[in-house]
């Protein structure tokens, strides 16, 4: 395989044409059907290559004789959900995530609805570099099972969630606006608005796979959407990732809010109903220990990454957590990244709220400021002795890259899973602090690559 190809729990990612082809899609399948048995779930974002990698997989899968349920162009989310709700032995989505249009990929699901653990995706990578390709006899292939209302089945999942008060949201009539760029979360969450009763006002939401701006719902990516959001008078800007696991929020000015707000909010909303344990990786805001400490419950870390949450969640009986990416994980659905989870979150707190977005950011919630920078690769660890010696940290974590906890804010480094890149987040209570404490640590580590670019959230 080349080594370009980036292969994770997250998903087995390339450029398509380059390190990402319908042979590598082949074999992957192929291996991945060997390790299951019964049906298998198989859905795609809206990519422009997708389809033809889809009915690539379709093929495999049932010249393996399994039987395919074939959702077409659904959430990564909703894929999860159907291998979970159908019984199936596994999901396949065709999703290179929040990359640039030109890659693709795969996501692999076990049987409970989450991503397969690494010692089975290292079995499905040997498997797959076995020169044969099997198939069975003419008679024992599998067969394909249309499924055709995919909005209607995730929808009515998570409208079954039992504190929501879906009367109070449908009376509130709340003015909407959502960027779907034209990825996978425009056949479901366009529906899902109207069904509770918003009025909505729809931007870049032909499932074409056409990204009119950054596939990664940041700021940058969200001028659009805060245009409309003015325009219309919106309470609300809602924009999600291409496969729909991701949630970002605009204000009712047309700012964009932080993609750690899309958790806050959530988590916010979800104790205030239904206390527990909070879930969350190494990289999220200091925020979600304001709201634990708000609700007395215990916060739990991990290692960054969609299992590792679920895991935690698991592990320590969580009832809600996620990502700071704007990932929601709602156990009680199922334990993926949902944004169709998220928005419904959202909507019921801002109906039980008497302020709008931007007075419950600034007015409930301490002031953060995070700074999230990526350098091209580089080893890191050469200079872990010096930036701990200058920084004086509280703690130290060692979990996932380096993690320091210092008085006033902490700073993450580490090895991306998706891209080959080094990521770094630093967080303070202000712009002027945040940006004072990434210049202190570039300074230490001045013999690195220089800077691929630069994301702000306040």
């Amino acid at each position: 395989m080349s080594g370009k190809l980036k292969i994770s729990v997250s998903g087995i990612r390339g450029v398509v044409g380059e390190d990402f082809d319908t042979e590598l899609v082949s074999r992957i399948v192929s291996a991945f059907g060997r390790t299951r048995g019964g049906r298998v779930v198989l859905g795609r974002d809206t990519r422009q290559s997708g389809s033809a990698f889809e009915k690539i997989a379709s093929g495999v899968l049932l010249s393996e004789g399994l039987d395919v349920i074939e959702l077409g162009i659904a959430p990564t989310p909703t894929v999860e959900l159907a291998t979970l709700e159908f019984r199936a032995s596994g999901g396949i989505v065709i999703t290179a995530s929040h990359n640039p249009p030109e890659w693709n990929g795969i996501k692999l699901i076990g049987p409970d609805g989450v991503a397969i653990e690494e010692p089975e995706l290292s079995k499905i990578i040997e498997l797959s570099e076995k020169p044969d390709l099997p198939c069975v006899k003419y008679n024992e292939f599998g067969r394909i099972i249309e499924f055709s209302d995919t909005p209607h089945f995730h929808i009515e999942k998570v409208l079954s969630i039992p504190y929501l008060d879906l009367d109070a949201i449908y009376r509130k009539h709340l003015r909407v606006v959502y960027d779907g760029n034209n990825g996978a979360g425009c056949v479901v969450i366009p529906r899902l608005l109207r069904d509770l009763g918003c009025e909505v006002f729809l931007i870049n939401e032909e499932p074409n796979g056409n990204f009119t701006h950054s596939p990664e719902p940041i700021p940058d990516a969200l001028v659009e959407l805060g245009n409309k959001v003015r325009e219309t008078q919106s309470i609300l800007g809602l924009a999600t990732d291409p496969d729909a696991d991701r949630l970002a929020l605009v204000d009712e000015n047309g700012v964009p809010i932080s993609e750690e707000f899309t958790l806050a909010f959530a988590t916010d909303y979800l104790l205030s109903k239904n206390r527990g344990p909070v879930v969350v990786n190494l990289s999220t805001s200091s925020l979600m220990d304001f709201i634990a400490e708000k609700y007395n419950v215990p916060i739990y870390r991990t290692k960054i990454g969609e299992l590792n949450v679920a895991r935690g969640l698991k592990e320590h009986g969580g009832v809600i957590g996620g990502e700071g990416n704007g990932g929601v994980i709602l156990p009680e659905i199922h334990y993926g990244r949902d944004a169709i989870v998220a928005t419904v979150l959202i909507l019921a707190y801002l109906t039980e709220k008497t302020k709008k977005p931007s007075q419950i950011k600034n007015e409930d919630f301490p002031a953060v400021f995070m700074i999230k920078d990526k350098l091209p690769q580089f080893r890191f660890e050469e200079f872990e002795g010096e930036i701990t010696r200058s920084f004086n940290p509280v703690s130290v974590s060692r979990v996932d890259g380096i993690r320091l906890v210092l008085e006033r804010g902490w700073i993450h480094i580490r090895q991306s899973n998706t891209e080959p890149i080094t990521r770094i987040i630093v967080e303070t209570a202000s712009e002027e602090e945040s940006k004072a404490l990434l210049a202190k640590l570039k300074g230490i580590i001045s013999g690195a690559p220089k800077t691929g670019s630069q994301k702000q959230f306040s």
